[in-house]
């Protein structure tokens, strides 16, 4: 049978696009893998101009602009073969890098529902649920993911922080610290050791956060929350050591400025903690507890007039605060404001009364 020559043309002239478009596509991955993403991303377009069709292609050019950090054009790479194998996944992740957590949970749990409860794809959603504040999704979700993978850190971690945010702190230490011993996750233990000195199990928290620094001594807040947990434990030398520690490592650190400045007040050494609660009070104008602080020492140096001020400031901030209203009544009295001090008296008998006193984080500042 012979062809007509302009089918056969035809066939010539399409074999050739093919070639050139394969030659194209080779160098297009070969510039990627060689990290020119901008010759790459050039290579790719051409290939895909002739065939739209070619998924290769459209992933690889995905992944090149998401490496330029071009995340709306990778997705809009993506979206017009969405249906395709492959391409979902890639879809998914670009939402998530582009911080889309609507579009990313809902490409997520397509695949999730599609590719029998995928590991990678689970972690990904549970993550985007947490960071979409519906931790009892995440939780439901990664509750038998983690169970399924006892020896997997990251899949403990995920779990601790999922039961943190869906009101079960006491449930969380113990994936935390299997996560922070399997995979030495500093920040496992950092938040395992918070967690624990907020529901008043110190001694556990100070052996989490001790853990904690002894695998990275430079993650943020480590050696505040450290201070705290030895503080708690009557480690007071050891949380001054901690607590210089963090101000080396950030001397903005509100909290470390603070508890330092309480533990120094206590030791009677106004001269140091004065420059801290006057630090502290700069970085957190409104924080009652640190005027408070420094208004004790300030009674203490004798400067009663501003003493006076800071705790009448506090008193009208926190008005069921009992201790402020204690100090200040004492002062009143030694600036011969009586009337006043009557006053705060009644007041502190009142509070008293009815149970309504403010646990205070320093009670130890008197």
């Amino acid at each position: 049978m012979r062809w007509p020559a302009c089918l056969l043309l035809g066939f010539w002239v399409a074999a050739a696009q093919q070639s050139d478009t394969a030659e194209t596509l080779r160098k297009a991955i070969a510039a990627q893998q060689r990290r020119d993403f901008a010759e790459a991303v050039k290579d790719f377009r051409l290939v895909l101009e002739k065939r739209p069709d070619l998924t290769e292609a459209r992933l690889h050019l995905a992944a090149a602009l998401t490496e330029m950090g071009r995340l709306d054009e990778a997705i809009s790479v993506l979206e017009p073969a969405s249906g395709k194998p492959g391409v979902r996944r890639n879809l998914a992740i670009a939402y998530y890098l582009l911080n889309n957590l609507p579009a990313a949970i809902r490409e997520l749990e397509r695949l999730d529902a599609a590719e029998s409860a995928d590991p990678q794809i689970q972690r990904v959603l549970v993550d985007c649920y947490l960071r979409a504040g519906t931790p009892a999704k995440a939780l439901r979700l990664i509750e038998p993911l983690a169970k399924a993978h006892p020896a997997d850190a990251a899949l403990q971690y995920q779990l601790g922080v999922a039961r943190i945010r869906s009101g079960a702190p006491a449930d969380s230490l113990e994936p935390l610290e299997l996560a922070g011993k399997r995979g030495r996750m500093a920040d496992a233990y950092l938040l395992a050791g918070a967690t624990a000195l907020e529901l008043g199990q110190m001694q556990r928290a100070r052996d989490d956060l001790e853990k904690a620094v002894a695998i990275d001594p430079k993650i943020p807040g480590v050696w505040t929350w450290t201070g705290m947990a030895r503080d708690r434990v009557s480690d007071e030398e050891g949380a001054k050591q901690a607590y210089r520690n963090a101000l080396e490592l950030d001397p903005r650190d509100f909290e470390a400025n603070l508890h330092l400045g309480a533990i120094l007040y206590r030791e009677r050494n106004m001269a140091a903690a004065k420059p801290l609660l006057d630090r502290a009070l700069s970085l957190q104008p409104k924080s009652s507890l640190a005027l408070y602080a420094l208004a004790l020492v300030r009674a203490a140096m004798n400067e009663i007039d501003q003493a006076v001020q800071d705790l009448e400031r506090v008193t009208v901030s926190e008005p069921e605060w009992l201790e402020p209203h204690v100090k200040l009544a004492s002062l009143y009295f030694r600036v011969h404001r009586e009337p006043e001090a009557r006053r705060e008296q009644e007041l502190v008998e009142k509070l008293r009364t009815e149970h309504r006193d403010k646990k205070v984080p320093l009670p130890e500042m008197r």
